[in-house]
């Protein structure tokens, strides 16, 4: 998370020097932002997976992913994020345990709830800009 901080800060200066106009840049950092959501939901995820060591039932085994490698797993996982948070939600990937089941159950909430939010405040840095152009 400290890294992630710095981050940020890197990537606040590096948009600020950048020759893009302020929507672009707005953009940029919200599609950064989610990315870097979905990159954590979905690690959580993969972790929740191990979580139930008395049965062997997971959302990996029943995707028959267990031999797949860390990347493969990974996209899988950064792809349930996505449609978990987006509320789109296929179906094609379900909790199989208690564990799996209580962080879907808590992506949902706050997933949609970050998700949202990004939304609308992407949203109304646009009608401020619109609302600037306007009146010069």
């Amino acid at each position: 998370m400290t890294r992630a901080r710095d981050t940020k800060r890197f990537f606040a200066a590096l948009l600020k020097q950048s020759s893009f106009r302020l929507e672009i840049q707005n953009l940029i950092t919200t599609f950064v932002l989610l990315a870097y959501l979905l990159h954590v939901a979905g690690c959580f995820w993969n972790w929740a997976s191990e979580g139930d060591i008395y049965q062997y039932t997971n959302w990996i085994r029943s995707n028959e992913l267990e031999d797949a490698g860390m990347v493969r797993q990974y996209i899988f996982s950064v792809y349930w994020a996505a449609v978990t948070c987006t509320t789109v939600g296929y179906g094609d990937i379900l909790p199989k345990n208690n564990y799996e089941l209580l962080w879907a159950m808590m992506i949902i909430v706050f997933g949609v709830a970050i998700f949202a939010y990004m939304l609308s405040d992407l949203s109304s840095k646009f009608m401020e800009l619109s609302k600037e152009r306007n009146v010069n």
